[in-house]
């Protein structure tokens, strides 16, 4: 009987996980400011728009009337 268990201990006895470790102090948020229209490469600084779906409520376009 002990060859049984000393063959389970070693197959299955390390399979524990390890104590947790304490938790990690969680990131602070940073308020980053945008990048400088200067900044950014002519081709793109127009380039980001704001999609319909996205956009503040008082910012939407009537949906298309239904047709027929």
């Amino acid at each position: 009987m002990r060859r049984f268990l000393d063959r389970y201990q070693r197959n299955y006895g390390a399979r524990f996980a390890p104590d947790a470790p304490s938790p990690a102090v969680p990131w602070q948020q940073r308020e980053v400011p945008p990048t400088p229209a200067d900044q950014i490469q002519p081709a793109y600084r127009n380039a980001s728009q704001i999609r319909p779906e996205f956009a503040p409520a008082a910012v939407l376009s009537p949906p298309p009337a239904a047709t027929r």
